[in-house]
């Protein structure tokens, strides 16, 4: 957040300077009337030209208020997967395996999360279509035999991570289909 000395510098750059120190006199005179403090009364007049004179957001912060408006929305048509054209093209290259992106994204499919919260691009990619009706059962399909795989080593951990992962699936598939009625 901008600073009081750096908001001042914004508005003479963008030439609302005069109206600026007209609404902070105007502000500050009627909080001295009500006997508030000088320095509380500079501090409040600051923040109402403030919220009067915003600063401009940066690409990328309107890049996340898109995608956090877009995330919070319901799918236009529940019954279409995500067309990749749609997709944001800031999701970072993925370091991550495929397993990471399919738990990433199972563990984020009702979170409020943005793409530029994923891991990669294909963990943003699963975790939409695990939110689409068409694809939902390929995805929770998909989510079983990946997390039912073996690895050698610790047969009986991988055995309560299993049962661990199927009550949550199995929760997955119940919610959603109480969402589908």
């Amino acid at each position: 957040m901008e600073s009081d000395k750096q908001m001042w510098s914004r508005l003479n750059a963008e030439g609302h300077w005069a109206a600026a120190s007209k609404l902070y006199a105007k502000t500050f005179d009627e909080l001295k009337e009500q006997k508030i403090p000088t320095k509380e009364a500079g501090r409040q007049a600051n923040i109402v030209v403030r919220s009067r004179f915003p600063p401009e957001m940066t690409e990328r912060e309107k890049r996340r208020a898109e995608a956090l408006k877009a995330s919070q929305a319901p799918p236009a048509n529940e019954d279409e997967a995500p067309d990749p054209e749609e997709m944001p093209i800031c999701l970072p290259v993925g370091t991550s395996s495929f397993d990471d992106d399919l738990e990433w994204s199972y563990r984020n499919l009702g979170a409020n999360v943005l793409p530029e919260d994923a891991p990669s691009g294909a963990a943003w990619a699963l975790r939409e279509h695990g939110r689409a009706a068409k694809t939902r059962g390929a995805y929770i399909t998909m989510c079983q035999k990946t997390f039912s795989k073996k690895s050698g080593d610790d047969i009986e951990k991988n055995r309560e991570d299993r049962s661990r992962q199927f009550r949550l699936l199995d929760n997955l598939a119940r919610e959603f289909a109480g969402l589908e009625k």
